[in-house]
């Protein structure tokens, strides 16, 4: 904490040097020049970030030491070793997002501001294309501003949502129950949905190239039953959580922050202007309750949750020999939509430098990578894919635009049919379903199935056609 704070010191100096010396010079010329709205936004980003760092840092340390001494008053119950996990209410991490977001939402703003300035009149009076380029620095920033302005009109509609715990924890092997606090009255036509996410959080790099990632490994959505949610006097929605857990999930980590498994359940509520969405980090661990085989329900409780229903985005036709599976182009309109957009402005960019003369070695990373955005783009909006199970083969053949190729598999050389998490966008996964042959070799079949039970049912399917279910 020490080190960070002699780190900052110099960025809040300089912060509110600058901002000094804009207010002054304000104060004397009496107008808005370049010059003091250059010294205004920078002197507001210095200090905006060194005084939100400190913050985050000063709240690290106290939650840092309240855990070393929860991790000593209970060496054996990993779950009771954050503060919001001992009582079994967790409070909904909106807060902590939107504060972070308003920091790099001003930060990107403020330092646009004399680079807008200087690049604005030269495009205005037809100046160079390539000059677009720096202005995707403050259209990052916009988008930034826009989402922090989202979820603080949110925050003031809702207020703070709460997770009770009726699992403390949630069981890998068993159940995660929970009952959400929203601050809404929910009506009967308003839908409610649960998505409880297995992430594995870590870091790549260091330094000023550090990253963090968060790679989802398991993850399931259900859609919250009407007959199970309540009201309370105080005009909150009680919105009842039940999800079963498999043995394979990995339980949440701790020991170390940088490269650890976190829980996430995510609560949303179409109700009238803005949605409903919180946000909650859970506990799920293996305890006693942990069992290898599927818990019998009780059948007279009141089931609170289901999973989400799916229309079918894969073609099934039945043949009296097997089955074949097609799944065709643009499946996911959203994905292909937005991976055009982003192609669209990375290809004005490349352009941009091509112009620009820029170094060889940095335009052909650059177009390398606008290759496979590209490959990427085709097989969203034009590529087509048949998987064939007949007679003991499975034939697969992918193409697109016409040109394409064929892979032919013995199906009883086929030791395993498995449903994996392929791409992510937005928090959100997309299977595949993935074949394993001799030597653990892999090939993926179908991909890009948004819903998970959809995968497992074609998963179930061509296990069964090729016999893998039989006695």
């Amino acid at each position: 904490m020490g080190c960070m704070v002699l780190f900052l010191m110099p960025f809040l100096f300089s912060g509110l040097f600058m901002l000094g010396k804009g207010i002054l010079a304000l104060a004397t010329e009496r107008r808005f020049s370049e010059d003091t709205i250059g010294l205004l936004g920078a002197g507001v980003v210095f200090t905006g970030a060194a005084v939100g760092f400190l913050s985050l840092f000063g709240i690290g340390a106290r939650i840092a030491r309240k855990q070393s001494q929860l991790e000593a008053e209970y060496p054996d119950e990993p779950w009771m070793w954050r503060k919001n996990w001992v009582d079994g209410r967790i409070p909904s991490s909106t807060p902590v997002g939107m504060f972070i977001g308003w920091i790099f939402a001003l930060a990107f703003c403020g330092a646009s501001v004399p680079l807008v300035m200087k690049v604005g009149p030269e495009l205005l009076h037809g100046g160079e294309p390539q000059l677009w380029i720096p202005l995707l620095f403050p259209l990052v920033g916009v988008s930034m501003l826009i989402w922090a302005i989202y979820a603080t009109l949110r925050w003031l509609k809702f207020g703070r949502a709460y997770c009770d715990l009726i699992t403390h924890p949630g069981v890998v092997g068993g159940w995660f129950t929970a009952v959400v606090w929203a601050g809404y009255r929910h009506r009967d036509d308003d839908t409610a949905t649960a998505v409880l996410t297995c992430y594995h959080k870590y870091e790549t790099g260091s330094g000023k190239n550090r990253s963090t990632h968060r790679d989802i490994q398991w993850q399931e959505e259900h859609i919250i039953r009407r007959e199970g949610i309540g009201q309370d006097d105080q005009g909150k929605t009680a919105l009842p959580v039940k999800i079963y857990l498999p043995r394979e999930c990995k339980p949440t980590t701790l020991a170390n922050p940088n490269d650890c498994i976190e829980w996430d359940l995510t609560v949303h509520s179409d109700v009238p202007g803005i949605d409903f969405q919180s946000a909650f980090i859970v506990p799920v661990f293996v305890t006693e309750e942990s069992s290898d085989a599927p818990p019998q329900e009780d059948p007279n409780e009141e089931h609170v949750s289901s999973r989400a229903p799916y229309k079918p985005s894969i073609l099934i036709k039945d043949r009296i020999d097997g089955v074949e599976l097609t799944a065709p182009p643009r499946r996911n309109v959203g994905t292909a939509i937005g991976l055009t957009v982003f192609l669209a402005m990375w290809t004005g960019a490349l352009v941009s430098l091509f112009k620009m003369a820029a170094g060889v070695i940095f335009c052909l990373g650059f177009g390398l990578f606008e290759v496979l955005i590209g490959w990427f783009v085709l097989r969203l909006w034009f590529g087509w894919v048949n998987l064939s199970v007949r007679d003991g083969m499975i034939t697969l053949s992918k193409t697109m635009l016409g040109v394409g190729g064929t892979k032919t598999l013995d199906g009883g050389e086929v030791t395993e049919v498995k449903v994996a998490v392929g791409m992510t966008s937005n928090n959100r996964a997309f299977y595949q379903i993935v074949l394993i042959g001799p030597g653990t070799k892999r090939t993926v079949t179908i991909g890009g199935i948004r819903n998970k039970q959809e995968a497992n049912d074609l998963a179930a399917r061509i296990r069964g056609t090729i016999g893998m279910d039989r006695d």
